[in-house]
């Protein structure tokens, strides 16, 4: 009888009759490798099967598992590996990582949290104590760290022969110097494609020279102070919170010769004297520093002289995006605007503002004017700065009106067939710039309104009823409130 009860079961098992390709698919679709291991008892066939997966993830396993799994893995191709801690320290990580080195062909990823439980002192503690040491992983096509309190150590010698993808981010180096530079540029790591850099510290100097890199992300670099890269295949470069000390020196800070770079998205570039562009002549996306539209004859109208020499080097572009940046208080300024005589020919257009609840019909009428071919337009409003955690009101005197000859002059903006409006509250300001486009796009299409998360629906109606007031037939006209069209 019992053999009989057993040849039932055996015919009621179908998935042990499946391949063994389709049963290991099944468990990579678990994401956990605990959960693989555990399927296992459900029949022989499937024992030993979470030892081939092509995918391996750990989430908060003790670290002796990890290293027993990877001791155990048999299978052909690790093509990811994927751990995530959390208050991880280097002596746990070092009991697994070494071991994983000639296993992973694919991508490692270590991901490590902090816990909300700890505190300052203990971070501190782990800053002043060892080392994570990064092993050359000579076979893995990706590698992703981000590893929060611990301090990054990376291998001294070495060759990444087959890294693409290297992502670091929340993580300190050890250093200086921290041998970053080294570690990507060709000679080390020649087949280098994309490095992506983001709240790293203990990094205050970085030369890359890498004929594989194509595509650079540098952000949250509070250290950093001294940039040289030279990558003649770089076809995409931002920049974003790195080398503070641009903005005023007279020194070269930063020299990039990048002669195949298609984007430059640098928010804080506007000294040309600190930072070194080579020839860029297949640039199509552009976004760079904020232009002040009041201010006095030194800081602000220097940084807006800068800005508008670097524009002054591109002809055309297939996109731009420009900030217009009011101070709270403007009535002992004067109106900067004038400095701006032209722009490159553009195709789309985005312009954030942040107004301080003043008026700026002025100054985005004078951006417009210069860019009369543009066919997609996106307005982003905000009413104050990040840093400015109270609210301004505009005085009675205040002279942000003035010119007001924008109100009467002519525009046509005839190409111009879609324009999108981000975190629009409907003040009274921003309905004076938006209602006006409905006559100043004469081929206008379509207008999306993505409205303030602040904004009542009820309010949000209204405005969709004024808008509609002025909307000629034939424009799709969209009001969005928290990402629900209504």
């Amino acid at each position: 009888m019992e053999g009989s009860d057993e040849a039932k079961r055996r015919e009621a098992d179908h998935f042990s009759a499946l391949p063994d390709d389709v049963l290991i698919s099944i468990l990579v679709k678990l994401r956990d490798v605990a959960a693989a291991c555990q399927t296992s008892v459900l029949a022989r066939r499937w024992r030993g099967l979470w030892a081939q997966l092509p995918e391996l993830h750990f989430l908060h396993a003790d670290p002796d598992h990890i290293r027993c799994a990877l001791e155990a893995y048999r299978g052909p191709e690790l093509l990811l590996l994927s751990v995530v801690a959390q208050d991880a320290s280097p002596e746990s990580v070092a009991v697994w990582l070494p071991i994983a080195v000639p296993l992973v062909s694919g991508a490692l990823h270590f991901q490590n949290s902090r816990s909300p439980q700890r505190d300052e002192d203990e971070d501190e503690d782990d800053m002043g104590g060892a080392d994570l040491a990064l092993p050359c992983f000579g076979t893995a096509a990706e590698i992703l760290l981000n590893l929060q309190v611990l301090r990054l150590a990376l291998p001294p010698n070495g060759v990444f022969a087959r890294l693409t993808k290297l992502y670091l981010h929340g993580l300190r180096l050890r250093g200086p110097p921290c041998g970053l530079g080294d570690a990507v540029s060709s000679p080390r790591s020649p087949c280098l494609e994309l490095l992506s850099l983001i709240d790293v510290w203990v990094l205050d100097d970085l030369t890359i020279h890498s004929e594989s890199l194509e595509d650079l992300q540098l952000e949250e670099l509070p250290e950093l102070q001294h940039l040289i890269v030279k990558a003649p295949a770089l076809r995409e470069l931002a920049v974003d919170n790195c080398l503070d000390n641009a903005l005023t020196s007279t020194q070269l800070v930063a020299d990039i010769s990048a002669p195949a770079l298609e984007s430059l998205m640098w928010p804080d570039l506007c000294n040309p004297r600190s930072v070194q562009l080579g020839e860029m002549p297949h640039l199509r996306v552009l976004a760079i520093a904020s232009f002040q539209v009041y201010g006095q004859d030194n800081s602000p109208a220097m940084m807006n002289r800068c800005l508008v020499a670097t524009l002054r080097r591109f002809q055309s572009l297939k996109s731009l995006t420009l900030s217009l940046t009011y101070p709270p208080d403007i009535r002992t300024y004067r109106f900067l605007m004038g400095g701006m005589e032209s722009l490159p020919d553009i195709t789309f257009l985005a312009l954030h503002v942040t107004s301080c609840q003043h008026s700026f019909g002025a100054s985005l009428f004078h951006v417009l004017r210069m860019c009369t071919s543009i066919r997609g337009l996106h307005l982003y409003f905000d009413a104050k700065p990040e840093w400015q955690k109270e609210e301004t009101v505009c005085p009675s005197d205040c002279i942000c009106d003035e010119p007001q000859k924008w109100k009467t002059e002519e525009l046509v903006l005839d190409g111009l067939e879609e324009v999108e409006i981000f975190d629009f509250g409907g003040t009274e300001h921003e309905v004076a710039v938006v209602k006006p486009l409905f006559c100043w796009a004469t081929v206008l299409k379509r207008m999306k309104v993505n409205l303030l998360y602040s904004v009542t629906e009820s309010r949000g109606g209204e405005l969709r009823m004024l808008f509609l007031s002025s909307c000629r037939p034939g424009i799709l006209l969209e009001f969005r409130r928290r990402a629900r069209l209504f």
